[in-house]
């Protein structure tokens, strides 16, 4: 009995707390409710020319031969 009623109370607690979850997400309502919010575009913003000299790395698991690995090293070959 005692192990019923804590099933119980743990389950009261876990819906509440997944509705307490579900609320907490709301925006405020209205009709921007489901807009995200995307900042103006700055034509005057000036931006920083990268050198030529610049390097990134990456730290692969396996190398070319694992597809995963591969997308991601062929990403940072791109130069688009």
């Amino acid at each position: 009995m005692k192990k019923k009623a804590l099933a119980l109370v743990f389950a009261i607690v876990i819906v509440a707390a997944l509705c307490v979850g579900l609320v907490a997400c709301n925006n405020g309502g209205g009709s921007n409710a489901n807009e995200l919010y995307m900042p103006d575009w700055d034509s005057n913003t000036e931006y920083v020319k990268i050198p030529a000299d610049f390097k990134i790395g990456i730290i692969c698991l396996h190398g070319e031969e694992s597809t995963y690995d591969k997308n991601f090293i062929d990403a940072a070959y791109h130069r688009g």
